[in-house]
C-alpha cells in the first residue's frame, strides 16, 4: 500500500497533469503525448489502488474481515477491496472488473 503511495507521490512530480494546459506540450509530438497521457492515467491508477487500500484499514482494525483458517494461519481477507496484482496483469476487461471493486461483487 505504501508503494503505491509513493509512486503517486514521485511520479506526479515528474508527470503533473496539468501541463496539459501548457501551450509548450501542445508543441510536442504525437508519441510524447501518448506516452505521457499512458504514464499519466497509470498514476491515477495507483492512485485509486491506494485509496481502496487505505479503505480497507479501518475494516481489517475492527476485525470485521476475520476469517478464521482450519490451518495455522489466520486471514483477515474476509472482505476486500481490490487486487492491485491480478488487475495489472489482467489481459481480459472480465479479469479486470473482477479484481477492481471486489466488495462489491
Amino acid at each position: 500500500m505504501l508503494l503505491c503511495l509513493a509512486i503517486y507521490i514521485f511520479g506526479t512530480i515528474y508527470f503533473p497533469t496539468k501541463v496539459y494546459n501548457d501551450p509548450s506540450y501542445m508543441k510536442q509530438g504525437v508519441f510524447h503525448h501518448l506516452w505521457y497521457s499512458y504514464v499519466a492515467t497509470n498514476l491515477l491508477a495507483v492512485k485509486y489502488f491506494f485509496g481502496f487500500k487505505l479503505m480497507q484499514l479501518p475494516v481489517h482494525a475492527s476485525g470485521v474481515s476475520y476469517k478464521p483458517s482450519p490451518k495455522s494461519k489466520d486471514d483477515f481477507e474476509g472482505i476486500r477491496t481490490i487486487d492491485a496484482i491480478s488487475f495489472e496483469k489482467a489481459f481480459h476487461l472480465r479479469d479486470k472488473v473482477a479484481s477492481w471493486n471486489i466488495a462489491v461483487q
